[in-house]
């Protein structure tokens, strides 16, 4: 499995997988590139209390998807949303579909419930954008790649548990430094009914970096 640098949110930050670091809330970064990936609990109501996560599954106890543990029971995932360019004057909008039921290179699993999950977006910065076209893609659509110098989240978003397809829900957009909101951002999910068996959700976040 890939690593990613993670972060998860609720009343408090947890650390991720790959010891996350984070960045100072502060004006624009210049000319850099930047990743978004959703952490999918597609089964929210089976995420744990993490005081009881090291004790046998009869004893363990429910809580808020709030932790890289509760991607096992909750069914999770974690994958590749969208990647851009991002200005000097460090306005950006995120926005991206995931289908259900698709396989995705990065990072592992897939969306399962569109109508039902919780997810949480992670927006990482590469650092500057690099000199080469294949570490600018390398900087847009990968977990790590071309990290100048280092690859970290400095933005997140929580969108809480779906309430059915054919609804759309905001999410709360905080800076990964302090867990402070960012002031004029905005975040929605929409739970889409599409031809076929398999739906989508699709997230758009207009933000500044």
């Amino acid at each position: 499995m890939k690593k990613l640098k993670l972060i998860f949110a609720s009343a408090a930050l947890f650390a991720g997988t790959a010891g996350l670091q984070v960045v100072e809330a502060g004006g624009g970064n210049g000319d850099d590139a930047f990743t978004a990936w959703a952490f999918i609990f597609n089964n929210p109501n089976d995420c744990i209390d993490n005081s009881t996560a090291g004790l046998p599954a009869e004893q363990q106890t429910p809580g808020p998807c709030d932790s890289p543990v509760d991607l096992g029971p909750s069914a999770g995932a974690v994958v590749y949303l969208t990647g851009q360019r991002v200005q000097s004057n460090g306005r950006a909008i995120f926005a991206g579909s995931i289908s259900e039921n698709v396989s995705h290179e990065e990072i592992f699993g897939q969306l399962t419930n569109a109508a039902g999950a919780e997810i949480h977006v992670g927006v990482q910065t590469h650092g500057r954008v690099a000199g080469t076209a294949a570490d600018r893609d390398a900087q847009t659509t990968t977990p790590e790649g071309a990290c100048n110098p280092d690859c970290f989240i400095v933005q997140f978003v929580v969108f809480p548990p779906g309430e059915g397809i054919g609804t759309t829900q905001p999410g709360s957009v905080t800076w990964g430094s302090d867990g402070s909101s960012v002031k004029g951002a905005t975040a929605t999910i929409k739970r889409v009914d599409v031809d076929g068996p398999d739906e989508m959700v699709v997230i758009s976040i207009d933000t500044r970096l």
